[in-house]
């Protein structure tokens, strides 16, 4: 084999190994993706349980011990709690709404209209709707926790307003 032969396989040899690096890569990272994203639908399931079972309690709990709360303890905590379900479904108002665009999309990347359009054309659209749902996925998951905490904060302020007026008017009871 001439030099120029040899140099031609080692560099064809080093773009393999590139080639397959990259590969490895994108796998790698697609499969995180999908790991985090099961991730934060199972933790986003169990939230909307444990806000939605908690406001049950709240209320069904502010509702008998309404008569024994003063009244400024009563109004602070329904208008805290109140605060709290608005930030939630508000948030859960905003999900819903990705996920129709995302739906929108998938319509749109499956059935483009054209009954002529090759393989991959059909490839690259489900490509750009995968990356569009991975962009809402990241920033969902960059606002969820802002979500979360917030009307978290509105709830235990609430139920710290409510147990006080309770404990207090327990203690005052003659």
């Amino acid at each position: 084999m001439s030099p120029n032969e040899i140099k031609f396989i080692a560099e064809m040899r080093v773009d393999l190994d590139k080639l397959k690096r990259k590969v490895l890569v994108d796998d790698f990272a697609e499969a995180q993706i999908k790991v985090n994203s099961g991730l934060y639908e199972k933790a986003n399931t169990y939230t909307n349980l444990l806000m939605a079972g908690g406001y049950a309690g709240f209320f069904g709990i502010w509702a008998l011990a309404k008569p024994y709360l003063d009244k400024t303890s009563a109004l602070l905590a329904a208008l805290l709690m109140s605060l709290s379900l608005t930030v939630f479904i508000g948030f859960e108002i905003y999900k819903t709404y990705l996920m129709t665009v995302q739906t929108r999309r998938l319509t749109l990347a499956l059935f483009d209209g054209s009954a002529e359009r090759s393989g991959e054309d059909f490839v690259a659209n489900l490509k750009i709707f995968q990356a569009a749902n991975t962009r809402d996925a990241l920033r969902m998951s960059k606002y969820w926790p802002v979500g979360f905490f917030v009307g978290l904060a509105f709830t235990l302020a609430g139920a710290v307003v409510m147990l006080h007026a309770l404990v207090v008017g327990l203690l005052t009871v003659q």
